[in-house]
């Protein structure tokens, strides 16, 4: 089991909850989806992969995937 985690913040850098998935990026399988932290804007998602992925922010509370975020990372 690896994990992926990070920070996510708003465009004045203040911490903002957010919905966010990680997939395979060999097969775009959904392999993993958590939320942030409200006060701290972390995340840690485990995820069953070691090669590359994408993690995708999503933007708004309703979970569209207008203005997302999609970021290239390795578990760790």
């Amino acid at each position: 089991m690896a994990i992926v985690s990070g920070k996510v913040v708003d465009f004045n850098a203040n911490p903002v909850a957010r919905t966010l998935r990680v997939y395979r990026r060999d097969t775009g399988e959904l392999i993993g989806s958590g939320t942030s932290s409200a006060v701290t804007g972390e995340y840690a998602i485990a995820v069953a992969h070691t090669e590359e992925v994408q993690v995708v922010m999503l933007d708004d509370a309703a979970g569209t995937l207008e203005n997302d975020k999609i970021l290239r990372v390795i578990p760790g």
